[in-house]
């Protein structure tokens, strides 16, 4: 098992993401007038919680057996998480640390 260490584009990229998914859903369900649109906004605000640490774990998960599986080629990994495509970039830095250099969530 390899440790992983994330970069700062790479952190940037999912913090970005869920940024702009609580932003989306609480900018949907503000003044609405539906009577619980608080707990809704609020059940949106764990979920994103909820997706950050998800893919923060998925990550480490994936990238960190020496033999990684899925659809792999040259140090790029593509995945379906949720209704997503994930692709993870890196590179290994000495026998035992792979680097996640870009993540890109379409």
């Amino acid at each position: 098992m390899r440790r992983i260490e994330i970069s700062g584009k790479a952190q940037f990229a999912i913090l970005s993401y869920i940024a702009k998914y609580r932003s989306y859903y609480r900018d949907l369900y503000t003044n609405t007038g539906i009577f619980s649109e608080k707990d809704i906004v609020r059940q949106f605000e764990k979920n994103a919680r909820e997706r950050e640490v998800e893919l923060f774990s998925l990550i480490r998960d994936r990238l960190s057996p020496e033999t990684i599986l899925g659809r792999s080629t040259e140090n790029t990994l593509f995945m379906e998480w949720r209704s997503k495509i994930l692709m993870f970039r890196w590179y290994d830095e000495w026998d035992d640390v792979r680097v996640v250099s870009e993540i890109l969530i379409r």
